[in-house]
């Protein structure tokens, strides 16, 4: 016989139980939204912050180049038109002074972008909001999903970063690109669109 005692030092087996269950449930649906950087209240995710920093990165050198460019296109029209002093700087100083414009929108406009697109999954599919003043919102049913593949260029892989592709049945919007995940993000987010899809296949 077992005394009082000895019952009281005995493990409770019962929330071992409970804890395992809650892990395992953890494991098994771990939602894409954890992996986001910015959630909001109706569900939508935003992309990662690396992506607007490689995309200006990138328009930084191309701003370089651009303004160089500039200054070679002034050099050579002086010579060839034999531009006076006055009309040299005004060319020179028009293209040069619109040269700085374009870059400075170039270096500005991805964090821009950056906060005016967003994106979620649901039981319904993939919804993709994006556009700064002309909105545009894709709809990609799960029904429809075929195939999803993630890519990821050298200058993504060195960011983590990687680009969703997405392709549904059907002639419009038959291939939807998400670019500036995360690359977790965007593996996960491909692995529940085509497990998803799947089912509702089945169903």
């Amino acid at each position: 016989m077992i005394d009082s005692q000895s019952q009281d030092n005995l493990p409770d087996p019962i929330p071992a139980v409970e804890s395992e269950i809650d892990e395992s449930e953890a494991t098994n649906d771990t939602p894409v939204e954890a992996l986001t950087d910015k959630n909001r209240n109706d569900g939508f995710c935003q992309l990662s912050h690396a992506h607007p920093v490689l995309e200006r990165n990138i328009h930084i050198v191309v701003s370089c180049i651009l303004l160089l460019g500039v200054l070679i296109a002034a050099a050579v029209m002086s010579l060839a038109f034999a531009l006076t002093s006055t009309m040299w700087l005004l060319a020179y100083g028009g293209c040069f002074a619109f040269a700085v414009v374009i870059s400075i929108l170039m270096v500005v406009w991805p964090a821009i972008e950056h906060r005016h697109t967003w994106w979620r999954l649901n039981e319904d599919g993939l919804e993709i909001r994006r556009g700064v003043f002309w909105k545009h919102q894709i709809c990609v049913p799960l029904a429809r999903v075929q195939h999803a593949d993630v890519l990821q260029g050298p200058l993504q892989r060195r960011h983590q970063l990687g680009s969703l592709t997405v392709n549904t049945a059907g002639t419009q919007n038959a291939s939807v690109a998400l670019i500036g995940l995360s690359h977790e993000t965007a593996v996960e987010l491909r692995d529940q669109l085509i497990r998803q899809g799947k089912t509702r296949h089945v169903v």
